[in-house]
């Protein structure tokens, strides 16, 4: 699925929030999804857009955005990539899982 990203020049989930928009932010493709909480963090660590529910004006606003302003995509795609490099590699997941193991033990160890 990662060639078909790699061509489009956007993608959207209108009606969810898909860990495929996660690939396409590896690719350095946008991404616009519809407003869920997930996708709401995705957004504030500076992976993709995302527009209101049902709302066809607010999704063809955030679309026009895209592709009238060169330098806005750009940095859309700039952004989603690095937020997926710091936040969702292998590297990062296992560290921040080692650290919640390891604030687990210290906890334990308190109320012995």
């Amino acid at each position: 699925m990662l060639v078909a990203y790699n061509n489009c020049n956007l993608t959207i989930f209108p009606e969810g929030t898909s860990l495929s928009a996660l690939e396409v932010a590896a690719c350095k493709k946008p991404v616009i999804m519809a407003d869920h909480q997930a996708s709401l963090s995705r957004v504030k660590l500076g992976i993709g857009l995302t527009y209101k529910t049902g709302n066809i004006k607010d999704l063809e606003k955030k679309i026009l955005m895209l592709i009238e302003d060169k330098n806005f995509y750009k940095k859309i795609c700039e952004s989603s990539y690095k937020a997926i490099r710091n936040h969702y590699t292998y590297e990062y997941i296992s560290k921040k899982f080692i650290n919640l193991c390891k604030k687990a033990i210290i906890k334990k160890r308190k109320y012995k």
